[in-house]
């Protein structure tokens, strides 16, 4: 009994291992001791990105789901009617289109009759492709606002015809009532209006752009080529005002010839006389300047 209080008591520490490795239980960042401040900053930091990283994805997230939801100008609603609309035979839309504007404007007939038959046809064709064509990409706005874009610019080379801005309005509106109309009142009008009319309103917006951008750019052309036109002719016309005013031989002879009926004097009585004029140092000094 005196051996076993004798012995000095050793405290036992427990080393508790996780799974069959045995690997030693890591202390988490709380238990770290004040005599490791480089490890302790360090989980500090890692603690951190993680929660920057956090707020990062959530606000990309939210960022990219609010412009999901506000990227198309259109409900569903309405994409829907348009859509189901344009399953009806529409084959001929675009003459239906221009006949509608030609009973409410003597402008446009003028214009179409300056046109010709053929290429009337060519603008009717060109009018159903392009409704067609946006019709099929109502869902993506950007293809819509290319296609609208490019319709417009092909309107500039009509202009020599009697073609006027203006004629855009006037075909928007018959576009509306004509898409109505094909709808064959498989929904409310008021519906199918809006429908219609935020539609045209967005395409011939683009439109316009379209058109006024392509007359800039001839325009800009035109003006280029006027100028590099103008410059050579200016060119041309400054080099033989220099070679003209060059005191080369037939610059001295011309001048002697004027001077020539000059060089005798006459006398009051009107006999010739055989001596010279005095010189003239004005007429001398012009001879430079032939």
């Amino acid at each position: 009994m005196g051996n076993d209080s004798s012995k000095s008591t050793i405290p036992t520490v427990r080393i508790r291992s996780t799974g069959s490795s045995g690997s030693i239980r890591r202390p988490a960042a709380a238990e770290l001791t004040a005599d490791d401040p480089k490890r302790q900053l360090t989980a500090s930091l890692e603690q951190l990105n993680k929660r920057r990283a956090e707020l990062l994805r959530s606000r990309s997230a939210s960022t990219s789901s609010q412009g999901s939801r506000e990227k198309h100008p259109m409900t569903l609603q309405s994409r829907n009617i348009v859509q189901s609309s344009f399953k009806n035979p529409h084959l001929h839309i675009g003459r239906h289109v221009f006949d509608r504007i030609k009973e409410k404007r003597a402008d446009f007939r003028l214009f179409i009759s300056n046109l010709g038959a053929s290429r009337e046809l060519e603008m009717t064709e060109m009018l159903t492709t392009y409704l067609r064509k946006a019709v099929a990409n109502l869902n993506f706005m950007d293809e819509v606002q290319r296609l609208s874009e490019e319709y417009g610019e092909r309107h500039v080379q009509y202009r020599s015809f009697g073609f006027k801005p203006d004629f855009f309005a006037s075909t928007a509106d018959a576009i509306t009532i004509e898409c109505v109309r094909l709808d064959c009142a498989a929904h409310s009008t008021s519906a199918c209006l809006l429908a219609f009319s935020q539609l045209v309103a967005l395409m011939f917006s683009s439109v316009r752009d379209g058109y006024y951008i392509e007359m800039r750019r001839v325009r800009r052309d035109m003006h280029c080529f006027s100028g590099g036109r103008q410059k050579n002719s200016m060119d041309s016309s400054l080099d033989l005002s220099t070679r003209s005013g060059s005191p080369n031989d037939q610059s001295w002879v011309s001048f002697d010839q004027t001077l020539e009926n000059d060089e005798e004097m006459v006398d009051p009585a009107g006999k010739q006389m055989n001596y010279l004029k005095p010189p003239v140092l004005n007429a001398q000094l012009r001879s430079h300047y032939y």
